[in-house]
């Protein structure tokens, strides 16, 4: 299993992408199944060291809890027991308003999205990350509620949505947060109609 690990591992640490080298991020994914085939299988050769088959059960149990345990406690990047806690399944008012927002915008339609929004348009088949120029999508969509990365802050990304109103988007919502601008031949959701800013 080292050796299997290796050649993902060097292509990280070695990378000139600065980005490789943090946790962060998902470039560690690949070694997760390694690891984790590796654990199992140092875990059955420990255990086959003791020939007693209850005691051999119970450090197989023990180990794999404290394993469980300590991975969902010692990344702190990855604060897995928030899972646990119903608030975490709560929706704020800006996760209403986004689902709202995001229903306005056809299936079919191309988006530019600010980043944190994109992976909830993965299912269509033209969604492109929201940056200066390049692609004219029929829609576009922001929130000042979300990070804002890989942009400092929410004016870098209001300088954006400004030099698409100058091109001729139209604003089709604008309410807590959020903004939803069309292209001016963009094809409409059934009874879409334009939210002024504020509400309806």
């Amino acid at each position: 299993y080292g050796l299997l690990l290796l050649p993902i591992a060097a292509t990280r640490l070695l990378s000139a992408t600065e980005l490789h080298w943090y946790a962060d991020f998902h470039y560690s994914a690949p070694l997760a199944p390694i690891l984790a085939m590796a654990a199992a299988d140092g875990l059955a050769r420990v255990s086959a060291l003791v020939r007693q088959e209850r005691l051999r059960r119970r450090l197989v149990v023990a180990a794999s809890l404290l394993t469980l345990v300590l991975c969902s406690l010692l990344p702190s990047k990855l604060p897995f027991w928030r899972l646990l806690s119903p608030r975490w399944y709560v929706l704020t008012a800006s996760d209403r308003t986004g689902r709202e927002a995001l229903r306005l915008i056809p299936a079919h339609a191309s988006v530019a999205a600010q980043d944190a929004i994109v992976p909830h348009l993965s299912a269509r088949a033209r969604i492109y990350p929201l940056r200066p120029g390049g692609l004219a999508p029929e829609y576009v969509i922001a929130s000042r509620t979300l990070n804002s990365w890989p942009h400092p802050g929410w004016n870098e990304i209001a300088l954006l949505l400004e030099e698409r109103r100058r091109a001729g988007y139209t604003a089709v919502f604008e309410r807590g947060g959020w903004v939803v601008l069309a292209r001016p031949d963009a094809a409409r959701a059934p009874g879409q109609e334009p939210v002024p800013p504020g509400g309806r």
